[in-house]
């Protein structure tokens, strides 16, 4: 274990033998050497071989009869599209030392409690953003990253519903007894460009997912339309006479996009009003004493 130093605020120290006990308290351990410091209430540990992790000596802390003072930050996150989603990234910031998170899916937010020591806004950033989402405060231009959002899935459907057009003639063909209306050259071109690029979003939330050891909705969607897609393409590369399911996989994807799309939306409308709400708080409270009225900023 290479050498560490943690820089901790103490909560709940009275004089400065409080902090000279928890000096002590901190010294006795294997491999720490701390300083408490009781006029600026912060201790330096610095960690060697063999010290304990931050669990430990956050426990050594409390049981000392002090605390260690945590930060807190709301950050908006993009990306999830699932209660999967926001249970892994909560699973995945509740494994960080010194961090204590709640992920809302609705909201799209994270309520995060760390220990500055430890980690900071960016390192928390980080670690969502190798889970697979996107985070940043939610002052910082929501609404226009929202519509923004909104946006690039609605043109991501408008290309995939174009490129879907040859198999919907394709299968009136087939319903008056008509093969292969559209070539299948034309068939797989289109089927490809869906597959890799209309369906680009979901193979990468499945592949964070795999990655983290869960799975979600994205990795059935991914899993079935690429058998389907990589089945008709040995069939169309190799001329075996068998059918092809092109407009299956395709049409799977478009039907998960118009999904998505309206996920979206309705997601957009309900933070819009969750953020009117918000603005409604007053800024002024008029209380009563006596015969006159006290205003007070809330």
């Amino acid at each position: 274990m290479s050498v560490s130093t943690l820089d901790l605020e103490i909560t709940g120290m009275s004089c400065a033998a409080c902090a000279a006990r928890l000096e002590k308290q901190f010294n006795r351990q294997a491999g720490v050497t701390a300083s408490v410091n009781f006029a600026s209430s912060r201790a330096v540990v610095t960690r060697g071989e063999g010290a304990p992790d931050f669990p430990t000596l956050e426990n050594l802390v409390e049981k000392t009869g002090f605390g260690i003072a945590r930060s807190e930050i709301v950050l908006a996150i993009s990306g999830m599209t699932c209660a999967a989603c926001s249970a892994r990234l909560e699973k995945l910031l509740n494994r960080l030392p010194g961090v204590s998170a709640t992920v809302n899916l609705a909201s799209e937010r994270a309520h995060i409690r760390y220990v500055d020591g430890l980690i900071d806004e960016q390192g928390l950033i980080a670690a969502v953003a190798r889970a697979g989402f996107g985070a940043s405060a939610p002052q910082q231009g929501r609404v226009g990253a929202q519509d923004d959002a909104s946006h690039r899935v609605y043109i991501d459907l408008v290309l995939t519903a174009l490129l879907c057009l040859p198999f919907i003639v394709e299968m009136i063909g087939m319903a008056f007894g008509f093969h292969h209306v559209v070539p299948l050259w034309m068939q797989a071109l289109c089927a490809t460009v869906v597959q890799f690029y209309s369906a680009r979003v979901f193979y990468r939330s499945a592949w964070h997912a795999l990655r983290t050891g869960g799975a979600n909705m994205n990795v059935l969607v991914c899993l079935g339309t690429s058998i389907a897609y990589g089945f008709s393409l040995a069939v169309t590369l190799f001329g075996l006479d068998l059918p092809v399911y092109f407009e299956a996989s395709a049409f799977v994807i478009l039907l998960v996009s118009l999904g998505r799309l309206m996920e979206e939306r309705a997601r957009h409308r309900a933070a819009s009003g969750l953020e009117a709400l918000l603005n409604l708080k007053p800024e002024i409270a008029n209380r009563i004493e006596g015969e006159s009225v006290v205003s007070r900023p809330v």
